[in-house]
């Protein structure tokens, strides 16, 4: 799919992947001192990250934020930003590091289930509440 002459279509699909990133990690995004979300190997990891996320949402036909958050969630589930759990990582290769691990942790199955259970109604709350109540 080429986007190259619908800028805003590029704008839109990455505020929706931004804007699940703030939804789905809270926490993470409001204290840049103690989680890397907002440092520059989290920020770069997420980069790395979005960019296959969004290949596989357009693949999919799944590009809001919502289908985004299903995507998010089991590495919410798996995955500490904590500073403390990123040690010594750092830099480009810190980045590709945090990125893998990012895709690692975003099972396929997960990420159809979350969506058939939302698609279903089995899940009555919205899943970023969902994911406050889990932690």
């Amino acid at each position: 799919m080429a986007f190259g002459d619908s800028p805003d279509t590029i704008l839109t699909l990455l505020n929706n992947y931004w804007s699940a990133v703030r939804d789905t990690f809270t926490e993470e995004w409001a204290d840049k001192k103690e989680y890397i979300l907002l440092q520059a190997i989290g920020l770069g990891g997420f980069a790395k990250f979005g960019g296959q996320l969004l290949e596989r949402a357009i693949q999919e036909d799944t590009v809001d934020r919502d289908a985004f958050m299903h995507y998010l969630a089991p590495v919410k589930k798996k995955i500490s930003l904590a500073r403390s759990d990123w040690t010594a990582i750092a830099g480009a290769g810190g980045q590709a590091h945090v990125a893998t691990k990012l895709y690692a942790a975003c099972d396929a199955l997960e990420v159809k289930a979350s969506k058939l259970k939302a698609q279903l109604g089995i899940e009555k709350e919205t899943l970023a509440n969902q994911l406050e109540t889990e932690e």
